[in-house]
């Protein structure tokens, strides 16, 4: 099982570290649960460049610029606009740390995109179902 942290300063938001997806590829997810009890919707997001986690962005001088667009505050942008649904974040597997560029190695294999995002999110909905967080950010 995965690690997975709730986050004490924003409600309903969650990380799951490494993740499982096809292959053994792996990648971070952040969930925004619905604050709606029965939600039947889930929306599957990947950020773009110099996005990256809210402490990162604050230490970086090129990207602090950039803070409104954080993982964590993009997840709360969307949920803004889709309120009745659950938020998936899959966090990029590789950082390009000199130009601020995110990649998503783990997506480039020709036939397995799909099947590795459709594991990504059964992983990690399996998580959180357990239950069982293991710290608070």
């Amino acid at each position: 099982m995965n690690k997975i942290f709730k986050y004490t300063k924003y409600p309903n938001l969650y990380r799951i570290i490494q993740c499982e997806g096809y292959s053994q590829l792996k990648n971070d997810i952040l969930i925004l649960v619905s604050k709606e009890k029965y939600s039947k919707k889930n929306l599957i997001f990947f950020p773009g460049d110099v996005q990256d986690f809210e402490d990162k962005m604050e230490c970086n001088r090129s990207e602090i610029r950039f803070i409104d667009y954080s993982f964590e505050n993009t997840c709360f942008k969307l949920q803004e606009k889709f309120k009745n649904e659950n938020i998936f974040l899959i966090v990029p597997s590789k950082k390009d740390l000199i130009n601020s560029f995110n990649e998503y190695n783990n997506l480039y294999y020709p036939g397995n995109c799909l099947i590795h995002i459709k594991r990504l999110y059964e992983n990690s909905i399996q998580n959180l179902n357990k239950g069982k967080v293991s710290n608070k950010i």
